[in-house]
């Protein structure tokens, strides 16, 4: 039963982490993007 709610606990940590990374990822994105933009006018 320990086990199992442990990896239950992975699970979500993981979920977590995974959201945090494409929502930092995104944001990278926007930045270059934004960057990029005065660049070329």
């Amino acid at each position: 039963k320990q086990n199992s709610k442990k990896k239950q606990n992975n699970k979500k940590r993981k979920a977590k982490q995974n959201s945090k990374e494409k929502q930092s990822s995104q944001r990278r994105k926007t930045k270059q993007q934004k960057s990029k933009v005065p660049k070329e006018y």
